[in-house]
């Protein structure tokens, strides 16, 4: 146990020395950084709302009056934004050094699931690949909540794991607690709740009416901890939502199908007579046109979205970052664009080719390579979960990467969406690699007693 610990210790040092390299390297505390790379975007929003808290107890993201309320980003991050500005003044780079901190410890949460989940061997492999993994530490250098958010969920999962495998309320309550905090801070999570329906009904298979039983404390206890956020959005904006982006996750697939039907500009004869040339009989083919595009714009639009929502998954299990580590550092780098990522998978390739540097062709090419590795000996791990009859780990996974990839369908252009399954991801890479040994140790075994014979 002593010489466990020891070995986790030491990855965390490790996690928290790889940070801080890129923090000291970043100077997040010179005022023309902060304003050139840290306050972009997201991190800006969540910095505004911070300062307001502080200086002018309101929660907005307004620069200057009046102070319009804010029901698009969760409380969580601007409050442990404005808790530390509160102490050490308006200093964003105190807030990263959190963030650092959080992130490490996320290596030791990431070694207790995989501990409960298979063994000390693959739990000590799983933290340490974690505290090597490319986005983890580049992320954890941003004024963002990934840090934050994914401890939280992972300690909803550990207590989760706790409450199956002991049948404990506390467990249970404190797991539905920290998915509601986890939803407070990112509202990603927000329907987390309704893709557990199926693990409870696997684990109290036996007797249902128990785990459906359960399964309503939870979903109670989960709406109570968001139930006076949603009262003060429903205040302020008419809408009883934890946060106004949450209608994003739903729409993932549809969006497509809603975009399909943009562009095909079939939304009335109108428009089609607008667009056809003077010559033509206009009124007749207008509406055979506008006929002919009603009967097949259902399956055109099913084909369009299944087709976009394939390369918008593929894109979030593969994409590294379209500026990242260059960027971050102020080092020479290439833009990739969002509209280019749309394109196929050979014009993409050309694209990134031209665009971007030769440190950062050697950097993608690595991770590239890196999230192969994971993904092979992940599915090898599924395999092998299945061969042993580890039908509830394996459930497990797949809940969290189906729930996550769906909620992500439509922000899968940045990989900062892919940080909260890759504890799950490297924990099932681990088991898949020590089930590659022990069935190589396995074969040496048998070819030296075949020799020995």
């Amino acid at each position: 146990m002593q010489k466990e610990n020891k070995k986790l210790l030491l990855i965390v040092m490790l996690a928290f020395s790889l940070r801080l390299i890129l923090f000291l390297a970043t100077s997040p505390w010179k005022e023309e950084i902060q304003k050139e790379r840290i306050l972009k975007g997201d991190s800006k929003g969540y910095h505004r709302i911070a300062l307001n808290l502080t200086e002018n107890n309101t929660y907005s993201s307004s620069e200057s009056p009046p102070y319009l309320p804010d029901t698009n980003r969760p409380p969580l991050y601007p409050f442990f934004l404005a808790t530390i500005y509160s102490f050490v003044g308006e200093k964003p780079e105190i807030a990263i050094f959190f963030n650092l901190i959080l992130s490490s410890l996320t290596c030791v949460l990431t070694f207790i699931v995989a501990k409960k989940l298979f063994n000390k061997k693959v739990a000590l492999f799983a933290s340490l690949f974690i505290a090597v993994e490319y986005s983890n530490i580049i992320l954890s250098n941003r004024l963002l909540t990934e840090s934050l958010f994914t401890l939280l969920f992972i300690v909803h999962i550990i207590f989760l794991l706790k409450f199956f495998l002991q049948d404990t309320s506390k467990a249970l309550v404190l797991s539905a607690l920290f998915l509601g905090l986890s939803t407070l801070c990112r509202p990603v999570s927000v329907y987390f709740f309704l893709f557990l329906i199926g693990i409870f009904l696997f684990n109290y298979k036996k007797n249902l009416r128990k785990g459906a039983l359960k399964y309503s404390v939870f979903v109670l206890v989960f709406f109570l901890s968001l139930f006076p956020w949603m009262v003060r959005n429903y205040s302020v904006s008419g809408k009883f939502i934890v946060s106004s982006q949450q209608g994003l996750i739903v729409k993932g697939y549809f969006r497509y199908l809603f975009r399909y039907q943009k562009k095909t500009g079939y939304d009335s004869p109108q428009l089609i007579v607008k667009n056809q040339r003077p010559e033509t009989d206009i009124s007749k083919k207008a509406n055979n046109t506008y006929t002919n595009a009603r009967k097949r714009r259902p399956l055109n639009a099913l084909w369009s979205g299944t087709k976009n929502s394939i390369k918008a998954g593929i894109r979030f299990f593969t994409i590294i970052g379209r500026a990242g580590f260059c960027k971050q550092l102020g080092l020479p780098y290439g833009q990739i664009q969002i509209k280019d990522l749309d394109e196929n998978t050979f014009t993409l390739i050309k694209t990134i080719i031209n665009k971007k540097t030769v440190l950062e062709l050697i950097i993608l090419s690595s991770n590239l390579c890196f999230l192969f590795f994971l993904y092979s000996t992940m599915c090898f791990g599924a395999y092998r979960s299945i061969k042993e009859k580890r039908y509830f780990e394996l459930f497990l996974l797949l809940t969290i990467l189906i729930y996550f990839l769906l909620a992500s369908l439509t922000v899968s252009y940045t990989n900062r969406f892919r940080i909260p399954i890759m504890p799950y991801i490297v924990i099932f890479s681990c088991y898949g690699l020590e089930q590659i040994q022990d069935r190589l140790k396995g074969s040496k075994r048998r070819l030296k007693c075949d020799q020995e014979k």
